[in-house]
Formats: structure tokens, C-alpha cells, sequence
């Protein structure tokens, strides 16, 4: 268990005096599953906080920005007492939000409205944990939305700066959903439930998905997977892009099987066996392949393949993009992974 590792997950979905969301507290909630699983982050239930909504009105709506401070209370004992906390450090928020500029990213309190901007800056929060070095490595991810408020003046985490000499060793991966002024988006899923289109292609990234050749969970992977698959918008609502900022030095996850995708193999004009073979041109062997009405389904790894059918053949790439992929051999038109 990574005993010296701590996360603080926020969710909110209850706004009074907005829009109410649906998926964020889902995604706060599937977050903090990963991240206390032995198979996924680790980290121990004691050194982590959930924090969700709850309130009908904006006196009584929860979490407030002094609420969540104090959840990082507990963090500045534990370095006063030792001079630094531990390992990693885990921050995950969603919920509405806004962005003043390219860098930051400020979620939305529960009890705040048109006038009373009540934040959390994400980004400030993290850098300050990196400034004081108290954690090796920081991590943010916030699934929320980054429109314009110029005239919000972005507030502080409320403590007393600490500037370490070790701060430029600490290693960082901050994931944002979205580009500056742009809008997160959250829909309903194949399981019913409505998330977040960042949260859960990161998390799904995070148990597995976003694996290397080397079965490695990484930052870098991560980012490399959910840039690929984010789900895609209706025709006329501009794409969700998200944005990230890593250290050069990896965060490592944890590590996973190497995933495969599904693949459809079709064939034209033939009757002759099918031939599938590997970027070093070893052949697969088909006894895990399902043939189908539309053709032959299988499940492969990232890579290159070339696929034979008689005197046809097409080369094509697995990217690792979710759903299923087209290839067709013979024929018209050529297919592409």
C-alpha cells in the first residue's frame, strides 16, 4: 500500500443558484474508488478525503472553499510535524467552473451564484504543494469548465507561503478538461450513468486502458490515451480538447495487460482463407477470432498489422482508440485503424 501517498476528491453536483450537473460527484466517486483500490492508486482510505455536495439553498449548499480548506488541513499538520508528508498527492475536482487565463482553472463552490464567485483555484492549490515540497510528486486532474470571468479576482490558498530548495525536483502531471474558454461536457453512458466525457476516459485510462507497450501506466500514456479518446460531440458543438502539463520525468500509475481493442476484419470478393500477421510479420493465429455476417472479429494490441486475403492485403494500425475498428480488405476504399 502506498502508505505515504493522500488524496482529496471533490464532486459537485448541487448548485442553487445554477445549472445542477449529474455526472461530477459520479466521477468524484470513481476516481476515489481507483485511487484507494489496492489495484489501482494505493492510497490508504485514512489518507483521503470524498467530498460531495449537499444543500438546497446557497446558505445551506456544501462544500464551501472553507470546507475543502480544511480538508488540506490535515496535510499541513503532518508536514509541520515531519517537515514534509509523503510520496504523492492526488487532487481531483469536478463540478462548474472558470478560467481567468491560458494556466488556471477554478472550480465552482456549492454555495456560489452570478455575484458571489465562491472558487477553488485548482492549479494555485497544486503549485503550492509543489512550491513547499511536501509531496515527491503532484497530481491534478479537473473535469470542469474554463469560461471567461475577467473580472473575478482568482483567491489564494490560504497560507502562508512555503518556498523549499527542493521544489524543482518535485514532479508534476496536472490534467485540465478543457482548453481555456472552453466548455466540459457530461453525458449518460452504456451503464446508465452520466459522466463527465475527461473524467471517464481518465479513469477508464487509469484501470488499464492507457497502458503502454510495456503493460506501464504513466503520465505520458495517460495523456497519449485520453487525447485519443474522448468521446466525440453532435455535428456543430465545438470539440472538447483537453489540455495537460507534465514534468519530463513520468509519473508512474501502476501497470496493467497490455490492452487490446476490437477490430473488424472485412473481406471482399474473396473466398480465401484470411492471413493475419504482426509488425514483424509473425502470423496470428485465428483460433480466438469470431466470424460474423459482417466479418471477422478480433481483439488487437496498439500496433501494425498487414491483413491477406488471396491476392489482396492491407496494412493498417491499432491506435488504441475505444469501440470498434473497420479494416477492409479488397475491394473499394481502403480502411484505417
Amino acid at each position: 500500500m502506498s502508505e505515504h501517498h493522500h488524496a482529496i476528491t471533490i464532486g459537485i453536483n448541487s448548485y442553487p443558484e445554477f445549472a445542477p450537473l449529474q455526472g461530477a460527484e459520479n466521477d468524484a466517486m470513481d476516481f476515489h474508488e481507483w485511487v484507494t483500490s489496492p489495484k489501482g492508486g494505493n492510497v490508504p482510505p485514512d489518507n483521503t478525503e470524498l467530498i460531495v455536495s449537499s444543500g438546497k439553498t446557497r446558505r445551506d449548499a456544501r462544500p464551501t472553499a472553507e470546507q475543502i480548506d480544511d480538508a488540506f488541513e490535515r496535510l499541513h499538520v503532518i508536514a509541520r510535524r515531519r517537515g514534509r508528508v509523503g510520496g504523492r498527492l492526488y487532487l481531483f475536482f469536478a463540478g462548474h467552473g472558470f478560467s481567468q487565463d491560458l494556466d488556471e482553472t477554478a472550480l465552482l463552490m456549492a454555495n456560489a451564484s452570478e455575484i458571489y464567485t465562491h472558487h477553488l483555484a485548482g492549479r494555485r492549490y497544486a503549485q503550492w504543494f509543489q512550491t513547499a515540497a511536501y509531496f515527491d510528486e503532484v497530481v491534478l486532474f479537473m473535469d470542469c469548465c474554463r469560461q471567461n470571468y475577467p473580472r473575478v479576482i482568482l483567491r489564494h490558498p490560504p497560507w502562508r507561503r512555503v518556498e523549499n530548495p527542493e521544489a524543482a525536483q518535485v514532479v508534476y502531471f496536472y490534467g485540465f478538461s478543457t482548453y481555456w474558454r472552453g466548455s466540459s461536457h457530461e453525458r449518460q453512458f452504456e451503464d446508465g450513468r452520466v459522466h463527465g466525457l475527461f473524467s471517464r476516459t481518465l479513469v477508464r485510462g487509469l484501470w488499464g486502458n492507457a497502458a503502454d507497450e510495456q503493460g506501464v501506466i504513466s503520465s505520458r500514456s495517460l495523456q497519449a490515451y485520453v487525447e485519443s479518446n474522448l468521446p466525440s460531440l453532435p455535428e456543430g458543438v465545438p470539440a472538447q480538447v483537453p489540455r495537460f502539463e507534465l514534468s519530463p520525468d513520468p509519473i508512474v500509475f501502476g501497470h496493467a495487460r497490455r490492452p487490446d481493442f476490437p477490430v473488424l476484419l472485412q473481406v471482399s470478393g474473396s473466398s480465401d482463407p484470411l492471413v493475419l500477421k504482426d509488425g514483424a510479420l509473425r502470423t496470428i493465429e485465428s483460433d480466438t477470432w469470431e466470424q460474423t455476417p459482417e466479418g471477422w472479429r478480433v481483439r488487437l494490441r496498439r500496433g501494425l498489422y498487414q491483413a491477406q486475403v488471396g491476392g489482396a492485403s492491407e496494412l493498417f494500425e491499432v491506435k488504441g482508440v475505444e469501440g470498434e475498428q473497420r479494416v477492409r480488405i479488397g475491394g473499394a476504399g481502403h480502411g484505417h485503424l
